[in-house]
């Protein structure tokens, strides 16, 4: 939610807040959006953009949940049976 109040400060709209609601437990938290995020955001999107203009893929850091991932036949199809 942080990044789409960083979306709009970026465009011109300011005093973007967002609402948290958790339903089954009656909570409602507000999203604001600081300086140190905005920092993290900016490192987040240029380390982003270092990936995207590699020349190569990032190496696989496997995790417990990735065998029932959406995207694990995307991520594995060019690994070896063994790598994995």
């Amino acid at each position: 939610m942080k990044y789409y109040i960083y979306v709009f400060e970026e465009n011109g709209i300011k005093g973007i807040t967002g609402i948290l609601e958790y339903p089954t437990l009656h909570k409602k938290e507000t999203v604001l959006l600081n300086d140190p995020d905005k920092e993290q955001i900016k490192e987040i999107k240029a380390h982003i953009e270092e990936i995207i203009q590699s020349e190569q893929c990032p190496a696989l850091s496997p995790k417990g949940i990735c065998k029932n991932c959406s995207y694990y036949e995307f991520c594995y199809s060019a690994e070896e049976e063994d790598d994995v």
